[in-house]
């Protein structure tokens, strides 16, 4: 495999009709999402609206899979034929300032690409050249559609089920082939609502701390993660924040914990699947006990 993470050229696009039809939609498609940050919700709202159907995912895949056949997707060689990368265009005012690359991959068997880091985030749509391939995103596999690692988040690329290409596009151009793999993974801090000292004015705080168990959990090198709400006394607020809670926050911890026993509140009578909160995989045989 190449030692020089970034090693690809940048295309003459000019030369290729075909090449410059993607930029140029490419281009229409930043114009939609130039204010979105990459990320969880990105990548659900990109695979919710902008999937497999929608115009925009369609024409990539048709100029992806054609500049395969003419031969300017993914031209340099990182590891044979199977591993390839190609720069379509760099960041620019036309296009906000993606920059816009593919990788080609191709392997029936699970493989690693080069380990990466996504400064500011990455936006990445799954072109199937093999309809049964996948690539592994930070959320997990992805057929057709999208992915978008959050700023911060590092990985190895990875494929299975046959060959793709990898169409992304990186805020500013930046990425990094530095960031060491054991790396702890980017945890959050949140403020919702207002909060007073003096519990004058109804809010909610939650303050995530990086502390979790990197066995449990390889993605985030911590010891535990402590969650501390602060709730105020007024009942038609504590309402509203409860339903934050059970409806948004724990979906949240629930991802950084899967298959464990995570929650947000002893109290959190809202919860619809108490037993599987509380203790995770491991209520069957504690009640059997």
């Amino acid at each position: 495999m190449a030692e020089n993470g970034d090693a690809a050229k940048v295309l003459d696009f000019e030369r290729y009709p075909t090449a410059q039809k993607l930029v140029a939609r490419c281009q229409e498609f930043f114009k939609e999402i130039k204010d979105l940050t990459p990320g969880k919700d990105l990548e659900h709202r990109l695979n919710t609206d902008y999937g497999p159907g929608n115009p925009f995912y369609e024409d990539f895949c048709t100029c992806v899979r054609l500049g395969l056949i003419e031969g300017w997707v993914a031209e340099t060689r990182l590891d044979g034929e199977k591993y390839r990368r190609g720069k379509i265009a760099l960041p620019s005012a036309e296009n906000r300032f993606f920059s816009i690359t593919t990788v080609y991959m191709d392997s029936e068997d699970e493989y690693s690409g080069q380990h990466h880091g996504h400064p500011y985030g990455e936006i990445n749509c799954v072109v199937q050249v093999d309809k049964t391939a996948e690539l592994r995103g930070m959320q997990g596999w992805q057929g057709a559609g999208w992915t978008s690692p959050g700023a911060g988040t590092h990985h190895y690329p990875q494929v299975r089920g046959g060959a793709l290409v990898a169409l992304f596009f990186l805020p500013a151009g930046r990425i990094s082939y530095t960031m060491a793999p054991d790396a702890p993974q980017p945890l959050g801090f949140a403020i919702l609502g207002s909060f007073s000292p003096k519990f004058s004015k109804p809010g909610f705080a939650l303050v995530i701390t990086q502390f979790f168990c990197k066995d449990s959990n390889p993605l985030i090198d911590s010891e535990y993660l402590g969650i501390a709400p602060i709730v105020i006394p007024n009942k038609t607020s504590n309402i509203a924040y409860a339903d934050i809670m059970t409806a948004r926050l724990f979906s949240m911890l629930e991802d950084l914990t899967p298959n464990g026993g995570a929650y947000l509140s002893e109290g959190d009578f809202q919860q619809p699947n108490l037993n599987q909160v509380f203790y995770g995989t491991n209520y069957g045989t504690l009640k059997a006990i």
